[in-house]
């Protein structure tokens, strides 16, 4: 993305510190499900980036997908919120196929504050080559 978006040094600078969401995502989504669907949530914005904490939009829109479940439903994230979440994506993956996966970019720290400057640090990350 940051060679490919077309962002100047200084756009870059600043990418991650805002973000806009649907705040009626939940709403909208509920008479658009059915059955026959295969939903991937997240092929480009993490569903559990840092302002998803103030947001709090998944949970209404797991609950949407538990009362009308798709065939699958797939979340991919980086975001170690997922966890505030696990007992309504139990009852997601009660009513239909779920999958969760998480990316990481790296396991060193210093490639990391590089390529994702606001993403939360792992634990057990190393600083550099060894």
């Amino acid at each position: 993305m940051r060679v490919r978006a077309g962002l100047k040094p200084e756009d870059w600078k600043h990418w991650g510190h805002s973000t806009t969401y649907k705040r009626y995502a939940a709403e909208l989504l509920r008479p658009a499900l059915h059955p026959a669907q295969r939903i991937y949530c997240s092929p480009l914005t993490d569903p559990y980036q840092p302002a998803e904490e103030e947001t709090v939009a998944m949970p209404p829109i797991l609950e949407a997908v538990a009362a009308r479940p798709p065939a699958v439903f797939v979340i991919q994230t980086r975001g170690p919120l997922i966890v505030r979440d696990i007992a309504i994506l139990k009852q997601v993956a009660a009513r239909t196929t779920l999958r969760v996966s998480f990316s990481l970019t790296t396991d060193r720290e210093d490639i990391r504050k590089i390529f994702e400057p606001h993403c939360a640090t792992l634990p057990g990350r190393r600083e550099g080559p060894g």
